[in-house]
């Protein structure tokens, strides 16, 4: 877990109860300050045009994580920073290109099925052996 120095609960933008885990059961201690500062810049981007954001999945705590997602109990929305953005066509090329501009390093594309729930996932985690970054992948 981060220490909580490095921790926000909400931020300009966005709420704390946006970025809670979906369980409702755990205890939201905030996203990773640096990881919403990127955030933050993509929100204000000029190219973005002011327009809202919204999150349909951030921080998820372990159990939850492994309800939904593949990654089970380790995956990027456990680390406090990863958000999903609903989105879909030419936002979700903007927020991609976006992302890479303001420093996030995952992203992951959902873009079939009803335009209400297509997404794209974007974190900003570490170089792995078993996944260098930039990273992109679909659902």
């Amino acid at each position: 877990m981060e220490n909580s120095e490095n921790l926000v609960l909400r931020t300009k933008h966005f709420s704390a109860n946006e970025l809670r885990c979906h369980c409702g059961n755990c205890i939201f201690s905030g996203m990773n300050s640096d990881y919403m500062e990127k955030v933050e810049a993509i929100r204000t981007d000029p190219a973005w045009g002011n327009k809202p954001m919204n999150p349909s999945s951030a921080f998820r705590c372990q159990d939850h994580n492994k309800y939904v997602s593949k990654t089970g109990g380790n995956g990027p929305h456990t680390k406090l920073r990863a958000i999903d953005f609903l989105c879909s066509s030419e936002e979700a090329i903007l927020l991609e290109v976006l992302g890479y501009k303001h420093g996030m390093t995952g992203f992951g594309i959902s873009q079939k099925g009803d335009y209400k729930k297509r997404f794209i996932h974007l974190d900003d985690l570490d170089n792995q052996k078993s996944q260098p970054r930039p990273h992109m992948w679909s659902y």
